[in-house]
């Protein structure tokens, strides 16, 4: 192979790799601690919604939209209190839910994942939600997509929704699937004969 052809191929995989690197960009927030990669043609909106910082992001067509509800999570908060709460405050009169269940995300964040449906602008779409609340902060990621595009456009969604993570998570290196928790620490002034 000439060495003009050598140095041809390797421009051209080098600018794909640049296009592929470009397609899709990290959106991180330290004072919330997570990151989530997001197609750079989506649109972004952020703001505050009382007290919630909320993430809104839209394929180019509309045709999937994903929020990414943030706040501070007291210590009385559960996962079962934030779903009643979202499911009161934030689906659409007339939704129906298709069931809550216990789920651990891609990147291993214990949490709750919530599937309803309704009619949006006169449209019936799907609606996933994964519920979360680690480090006293609460994650609410919505996913919305018409019924009629959910074999069209979920994977696309999936690739967005499952990329969340925390800033603060430690890699696991191979763990075998068990965890600890430091639960309780005593500490004292003096020992004894057992040290």
């Amino acid at each position: 192979m000439k060495r003009s052809n050598l140095i041809s191929i390797t421009a051209i995989v080098v600018m794909l790799l640049m296009v592929k690197g470009l397609s899709a960009q990290w959106q991180t927030d330290i004072d919330y601690d997570f990151k989530i990669k997001v197609p750079a043609n989506w649109s972004k909106n952020v703001y505050f919604d009382g007290t919630d910082k909320v993430y809104d992001f839209y394929s180019p067509d509309e045709n999937a939209a994903i929020q990414l509800r943030t706040f501070e999570a007291p210590q009385g908060i559960t996962l079962d209190l934030l779903v009643s709460v979202y499911e009161q405050q934030m689906l659409p009169a007339g939704a129906i839910k298709e069931g809550v269940n216990n789920h651990v995300s891609r990147s291993g964040i214990p949490g709750k994942q919530g599937n309803y449906s309704f009619n949006y602008n006169g449209n019936q779409v799907g609606m996933g939600v994964f519920y979360a609340i680690q480090n006293g902060k609460g994650y609410v990621i919505s996913a919305m997509i018409p019924i009629s595009m959910l074999t069209q456009k979920s994977e696309e969604v999936k690739s967005v929704t499952q990329s969340f993570q925390l800033l603060s998570a430690k890699p696991s290196g191979g763990t075998t699937g068990q965890q600890f928790r430091v639960t309780n620490i005593t500490l004292c002034d003096q020992l004894d004969y057992n040290n």
